[in-house]
């Protein structure tokens, strides 16, 4: 500064008044000697030397002596009296050292404001305490120290005032800077931030500001040709472009606005598009292709009823359809005489629509002839069971209900066919040879006691039999064989060979 700082004053240490100020009054005695005088007037010239001319030898110019009253008789040299009393020169003292006091407070607030670049965007208050504190300065050299430490107090007041506001300051600058970016105003972005950095050179918040607004212009140009796509409808390279801006600067609001803006655009144009395209294969009958575009545009738009609309048409269509197949393929199995296929098909498709009417009489008469069915083929593939009456008159039974029905497919025609020949042979006897020893007594269960023979023929309907003999002395023997409804292949030989 070209004026005199706070820091700068003028100590008052070197001032005349740290001078002792006291005059001594000399009264002339009667018999004195007369070396006496002149030794009071060398302490007088002295005394002179000490108040007016020693001060112009330590202080500045400007400093204006202090004055002094003499009170020397005629044709003497007396001591110079102060013009304050001893009381007036203790409150002046203190005065001074008060004033000495706030400077010490003016130096450190000045040492800080300077640290926080005070003339940067306080600086005509700043330079308003200096001045202030010059004024003072000047009071303090005049010994107006009660002035002097006035004036020092209001420089100090200024300048706390201006630490007071450094945060204030510091925070308006940010905020200032953050408008600038968002108002596309690099230039003043800068400068605010800059000012911020100068407060506050750790300020994580003005460096990267700085940053920011290093690449603002840049990221403006990328923003403008991102609109310029998004006029065109070219919206993928809108999106690229604004993608490059936040590469710049992600914190750019601008930027991230534009790429919601922009991803929106895409999101409505991509839900438009799948909706249309699930209604164009909802009306060529590709029912798949259109339940997946619905899905594609509820997964864009969530509360879509266009799009639940046409899920739902192109799901009951599809079902319709897959239904319609389940029955087709069902009469097929019913074709093919495969009733517990078909029967398992019906099912599934009274899973899904248990009011489908071909599915549930499908299902009653697939059920009624799969059951048929089995008892048929068991009866047919397990022959030998109809060598109980009970079984064979069940079997008689079921071969009736077979022959009652009038669409019979070549699988029944075979069953009964088969199921028939199997009771003839189960109810025709055939002949069967035993031979013995003439001294074994043979029983045949389920005929009776057959006697002692050395052969014996007899007949016997198909079924398993079991025939013992016995004699005394010997040990029992048994013996089970199978009819089966053909010739034996050979005799039945019952013997009692082991003596006991």
């Amino acid at each position: 500064m070209s004026q005199q700082s706070p820091t700068d004053p003028k100590q008052p240490a070197d001032t005349p008044d740290n001078q002792p100020q006291t005059v001594i009054e000399q009264t002339p005695k009667p018999r004195t000697n007369p070396w006496v005088f002149v030794g009071l007037g060398v302490a007088g010239l002295l005394a002179l030397v000490v108040i007016f001319v020693l001060p112009n030898l330590v202080t500045p110019p400007e400093v204006a002596p202090v004055a002094v009253e003499e009170n020397q008789p005629s044709g003497t040299g007396t001591a110079a009296k102060p013009l304050e009393s001893p009381w007036q020169e203790a409150q002046l003292a203190q005065a001074r050292r008060n004033a000495q006091d706030i400077l010490a407070k003016l130096l450190e607030a000045q040492e800080f404001l300077q640290g926080k670049a005070v003339m940067l965007w306080g600086a005509e208050r700043y330079q308003q305490a200096a001045d202030t504190a010059a004024e003072a300065d000047i009071a303090f050299r005049e010994r107006r120290f009660n002035d002097a430490l006035n004036g020092y107090q209001e420089a100090l007041q200024t300048l706390t005032e201006l630490e007071q506001q450094v945060e204030s300051t510091l925070a308006d600058a940010l905020q200032q800077g953050m408008q600038a970016i968002d108002s596309g105003d690099a230039s003043s972005a800068q400068t605010h931030f800059q000012l911020a950095q100068a407060i506050d050179p750790n300020n994580s918040s003005a460096t990267t500001g700085l940053q920011r607004a290093a690449t603002l212009d840049a990221v403006l140009e990328a923003l403008a040709q991102a609109q310029l796509s998004q006029d065109n409808n070219e919206l993928e390279q809108a999106l690229e472009q604004v993608n490059s801006a936040l590469a710049l600067d992600g914190k750019h609001r601008g930027a991230r606005q534009t790429l919601t803006d922009i991803q929106q655009q895409i999101a409505e144009r991509n839900y438009i598009q799948a909706l249309s395209s699930g209604y164009s294969h909802l009306e060529k009958g590709q029912l798949s292709s259109a339940s997946k575009a619905f899905n594609d545009a509820l997964t864009l738009r969530p509360s879509s009823s266009e799009a639940q609309r046409g899920l739902t048409q192109a799901q009951n269509r599809q079902t319709r359809q897959t239904l319609q197949q389940q029955l087709a393929v069902a009469s097929q199995r019913e074709q093919e005489e495969n009733w517990q296929a078909a029967e398992t098909l019906y099912n599934q498709v009274l899973n899904k629509d248990s009011s489908v009417v071909e599915a549930r009489t499908g299902q009653i008469r697939s059920s009624v002839r799969a059951q048929l069915d089995e008892k048929l083929q068991n009866l047919i593939d397990n022959s030998m069971r109809l060598t109980s009456s009970n079984v064979y008159q069940d079997a008689t039974q079921y071969l009736q209900e077979a022959r009652a029905i009038d669409e019979r497919g070549p699988r029944l025609n075979k069953q009964i066919a088969a199921l028939q020949t199997a009771l003839i042979k189960a109810a025709t006897p055939w002949p069967v040879e035993i031979q013995s020893d003439n001294a074994t007594l043979v029983t045949l269960f389920r005929v009776g006691e057959l006697g002692k023979f050395s052969s014996k023929q007899i007949k016997l309907k198909p079924g398993r039999y079991v025939a013992t003999g016995s004699r005394k002395g010997y040990r029992d023997v048994r013996i089970e064989f199978t009819i089966t409804g053909t010739a034996p292949s050979g005799p039945i030989i019952i013997k009692c060979k082991d003596i006991i």
